[in-house]
């Protein structure tokens, strides 16, 4: 998508004289990590924190409370602008040491913003780096002392997670799976603390958020499809961040599927893709929706969980042209989990549900384009009619 953040400088700009002006500081991290992608597994690393303390330095790297308070692009981008990214680099993720990744495992546990002390080699660019997977990133400059001075706050389940170093990954995520917030786990296996002790390394930042995801996803899928079908079509409608999305559940067995059509470039011309998951899983990455996919199926298959249920699963997402900014696929996973908070429109055909989505989207029929799931359905009923 195309990124254009100018019309968000009016409320970003009183930061960029502060943040370019500094080049020691005392700044309280969220607590708030980044490992990069680029050149791997030679990758840059750091953290991220405003170079004041800041009693309230929480909410600039917490996507759940950021929903809870339909915070705008413009207040994400404030709270993003306010952070150095103070950085450095290891030369082989599997052999990763050094201050600074010191200070971010103390960060990446802690259930609370530190305080950390910070001296860099020179003052930062005011400049965002933005991904459709996480969160935006600025404001970089290479450090060249830290230490994080408070002392962290780590929750016995995390502790427990992470000095077990005979745990493998998979079994740290399901220990950790309801009684740690998937975003802090998501920084935890970025840091390499969590798997056997040969097998820990340092895990880019997208790379970490998608591997939760799907993870998470896939442990909680092993007990849905244990529960009977939902009794009826429903349809769960949110929007959040000029996202729009429906979440149409058919008394079927699992099967999921994810329509992104993209109007942020073209109304006339959108982008679509899909993906598609059967009953049986998928052994391939989703190209087309990528981290998006896992994001919105784990946020499903927590839904359906809690009512003890499976069934067949389409989303449609429409990306509005005002979403002029990613801000992560937290947008997706948050979302999705708020329109289960809502309730369902109930239908008496699965039909009634496709039009239902239809007569709702900005684009009508077009995501029936790229649905396979949609086709094959139809082509399921024809069946049963002829017969």
């Amino acid at each position: 998508m195309k990124v254009d953040y100018s019309k968000y400088w009016d409320r970003v700009k009183f930061w960029k004289d502060i943040v370019e002006n500094k080049d020691a500081f005392l700044g309280s991290s969220p607590p708030a990590v980044f490992v990069g992608s680029s050149f791997y597994p030679r990758v840059n690393i750091g953290v991220l924190s405003p170079p004041t303390h800041e009693p309230n330095a929480g909410i600039l790297d917490n996507p759940e409370e950021w929903y809870a308070r339909r915070s705008s692009l413009s207040d994400i981008i404030d709270y993003r602008s306010r952070m150095i990214f103070s950085r450095s680099h290891v030369e082989d993720v599997a052999k990763p040491e050094g201050k600074v990744l010191d200070a971010m495992q103390q960060l990446a546990v802690s259930s609370k913003a530190l305080d950390v002390e910070i001296k860099l080699s020179r003052r930062p660019s005011f400049a965002f780096e933005f991904d459709q997977h996480a969160s935006p990133i600025g404001n970089p400059a290479p450090v060249e002392n830290i230490r994080v001075v408070d002392n962290a706050s780590v929750l016995r389940a995390v502790d427990s997670a992470v000095s077990d170093t005979d745990l493998k990954t998979t079994d740290a995520l399901r220990y950790l799976r309801d009684r740690v917030p998937i975003y802090n786990i998501s920084k935890i296996l970025s840091v390499g603390l969590l798997g056997a002790k040969t097998q820990r390394r340092v895990v880019p930042t997208r790379w970490s958020i998608t591997a939760v995801d799907s993870n998470m996803g896939n442990l909680i899928l092993d007990e849905v499809k244990d529960y009977p079908e939902i009794d009826k079509p429903m349809l769960y409608r949110n929007e959040y961040l000029y996202n729009d999305y429906q979440i149409l559940l058919l008394p079927r067995k699992y099967q999921f599927e994810l329509v992104e059509i993209d109007l942020t470039e073209s109304v006339e011309s959108p982008n679509i893709g899909s993906d598609y998951e059967p009953y049986l899983g998928r052994k391939t990455y989703p190209a087309e929706t990528a981290g998006g996919f896992y994001a919105a199926r784990v946020s499903v298959l927590e839904s359906l969980s809690r009512m003890k249920r499976q069934a067949t699963v389409l989303i449609v997402r429409e990306v509005k042209p005002q979403y002029t900014v990613p801000v992560g696929v937290w947008e997706v996973r948050e979302t999705i989990k708020g329109a289960f908070d809502k309730s369902p429109i109930k239908f008496e055909t699965e039909e009634e549900g496709f039009g239902a989505i239809s007569r709702h989207a900005v684009t009508g029929n077009l995501w029936k384009s790229k649905s396979s799931m949609y086709h094959s359905l139809r082509e399921q009923m024809q069946m049963v009619q002829f017969f």
